[in-house]
C-alpha cells in the first residue's frame, strides 16, 4: 500500500513495499513530489533498507538547515555553490562547508533511486527553499515550501518505515530463536 507523507503541490514524500518485499530488505520504491513534480525514481525497485540510514540523517538535520549567506544567494549560485562544496573540487569553500556541516542541506540519498539528482533544502527566514537538479537532463529548479513542512514529513517517513523494519526484525529473530530451540532438543 503506497504511503503518502506530505502534500504533492508542495512537498510530499511517497514510498510503496513490493508486493514480495524480501522481508528486512523492504524492497519498494520511493520518491519525493516537489511542487507536484517526481523527484527520484519511483518505477524503480530498491532496497528501502538501505534508505533508512539516510532518513534517519535527515531528521537529525531537522531545524539545523539555516544559514544566512547562503540563503541570499541567487538558485543558480547556490546550487553551483553547495554542489561544489559537496561533490566538486572547489577548495574555495572545502574547508567552510567542512566546519559548518553543509552535508545538512544536502536532502538527497545515496542510493541508485536518486543517483543523478542533487537536492538541497536551505530554511529563510520566509521558507525553506528547495534547490535540485536531475544530471544532465534538466535546468537547476527551485521551489519554495513553508517552513517545517520537509521535517514532519521526512520524521513521519522515517519513523513509518522505522517501525516496518523493526517489525520484520523482531520476525526474524524470533524465528531463529524457535529453530535454535528445536535444534537443542533434536
Amino acid at each position: 500500500m503506497m504511503q503518502i507523507f506530505g502534500n504533492k503541490s508542495q512537498f510530499a514524500i511517497s514510498f510503496d513495499l513490493d508486493p514480495n518485499y524480501a522481508g528486512v530488505w523492504l524492497y519498494g520504491r520511493f520518491c519525493y513530489w516537489i511542487g507536484n513534480r517526481q523527484v527520484g525514481n519511483f518505477q524503480l525497485s530498491t532496497s528501502l533498507r538501505d534508505l533508512l540510514w539516510g532518513l534517519r540523517s535527515h531528521v537529525i538535520d531537522n531545524g539545523n538547515r539555516e544559514y544566512q549567506s547562503l540563503g541570499e544567494l541567487p538558485r543558480d549560485e547556490l546550487f553551483r555553490t553547495l554542489d561544489y562544496a559537496l561533490y566538486g573540487d572547489d577548495f574555495k569553500y572545502e574547508s567552510i562547508a567542512t566546519q559548518e556541516c553543509w552535508s545538512r542541506f544536502n536532502i538527497g540519498f545515496q542510493i541508485d533511486i536518486f543517483d543523478s539528482w542533487k537536492i538541497f533544502l536551505l530554511d529563510t527566514s520566509s521558507c525553506s527553499r528547495i534547490i535540485y537538479k536531475n544530471h544532465p537532463h534538466t535546468d537547476i529548479v527551485e521551489f519554495c515550501i513553508p517552513r517545517g513542512m520537509f521535517d514532519r514529513a521526512i520524521t513521519n517517513a522515517f519513523n513509518t518505515l522505522f517501525d516496518i523494519y523493526n517489525e520484520e526484525v523482531a520476525g526474524l529473530l524470533e524465528k531463529n530463536v524457535l529453530n535454535l530451540k528445536q535444534e537443542m532438543w533434536v
